[in-house]
């Protein structure tokens, strides 16, 4: 079975809207004697539309590792928003607002990779954290990683710059030591 290109599953399976969006974006980049290179697409599409492009493509040609990205994409695009509209991560951090009853199973395999407790999944912020940072993995290179975790402990040893300003507040260590370990998965093998 042969997969088809990008292109073809642009200009064949989306609405006419999504067909004009990307009109000009394709025309300027199709040539004839080339394909439309990926890079392009991820460029200008927008997260929620990349989201469902990668649940068609599974409903299409469906993998294991196709069908985890679908299954973290939800979580990932929570962690997005939160980042596009300025929520800070640290308001109401295990707290019952942030009460997730049951984690995904999805999830709560991932989280055994990265030394992290499972009860701790029962935050959404954490939960959401934890799928977002397994992708990174499974879809960005060694040195992309490793520049990730290069910046990662920077963060950390920022939140330890004045350990008295926390000393006192269990939910900022505990999610100190989350992102520690979240951070550290990234250059693991």
């Amino acid at each position: 079975m042969e997969i088809p290109t990008i292109l073809t599953i642009l200009s064949t399976e989306f609405d006419t809207s999504y067909q004009n969006f990307l009109g000009g974006i394709i025309e300027y980049h199709f040539n004839p004697s080339y394909i439309l290179a990926i890079w392009v697409f991820s460029e200008v599409v927008p997260f929620r539309d990349l989201s469902q492009f990668i649940a068609f493509y599974f409903n299409k040609y469906p993998t294991k590792v196709l069908k985890t990205i679908v299954a973290n994409m939800k979580f990932t695009k929570n962690i997005r928003n939160a980042a596009a509209h300025s929520n800070p991560i640290l308001v109401n951090l295990f707290t019952p607002k942030e009460f997730l009853p049951h984690p995904t199973q999805t999830i709560i395999s991932e989280v055994s990779l990265m030394n992290i407790d499972n009860l701790l999944l029962n935050d959404m912020k954490i939960h959401d954290l934890i799928g977002l940072f397994y992708l990174n993995k499974l879809l960005t290179s060694n040195a992309t990683r490793e520049h990730f975790h290069n910046h990662g402990m920077k963060i950390i040893e920022r939140f330890n710059r004045h350990p008295e300003y926390y000393q006192t507040i269990a939910s900022i260590n505990q999610f100190k030591e989350i992102l520690g370990n979240i951070i550290d998965y990234q250059v693991s093998t």
